[in-house]
């Protein structure tokens, strides 16, 4: 066996024994302290005033799909500039692999063509895939 494998085996042993031994109470603090230890239910209420702090699957279905469609919107402003960008980059390549003679070159401006112009459409049609999926979903 390899140092290399002995050192990720090694790793894998301790990580399994650290994340299988149990968690215990400190038994040496006297219960005195250990009842002056706020509980998670109770350092919420006090963040939250006292109030119920609570939301629905429906809810947090909602807040999930409301941040995507603006993650949506936000690459739907940048898409075009960046597949234009690329799609220049990758003509300049491309010509520059037709100069040379180079093959390696023209398949990566060709390749860089063809991916900006998939991105450019896939972002372009998100609105549709997401409510194709949010129809999924629901």
């Amino acid at each position: 066996m390899g140092r290399k494998s002995f050192h990720t085996l090694a790793f894998a042993v301790i990580m399994l024994l650290i994340f299988t031994t149990p968690a215990y109470a400190n038994d040496d603090v006297p219960a005195a302290v250990q009842d002056n230890i706020p509980t998670v239910d109770e350092v919420m209420s006090q963040i939250t005033g006292g109030k119920e702090f609570s939301v629905s699957l429906d809810e947090f279905t909602n807040i999930v799909i409301q941040f995507a469609i603006n993650v949506i919107r936000l690459l739907q402003t940048i898409a075009a500039p960046v597949a234009i960008i690329a799609m220049i980059g990758g003509a300049i390549v491309y010509v520059a692999g037709l100069v040379t003679i180079n093959t390696n070159l023209r398949r990566a401006g060709a390749g860089s063509i063809t991916g900006s112009i998939l991105f450019f459409i896939l972002i372009r049609m998100a609105p549709v895939i997401v409510a194709t999926i949010e129809g999924f979903v629901k």
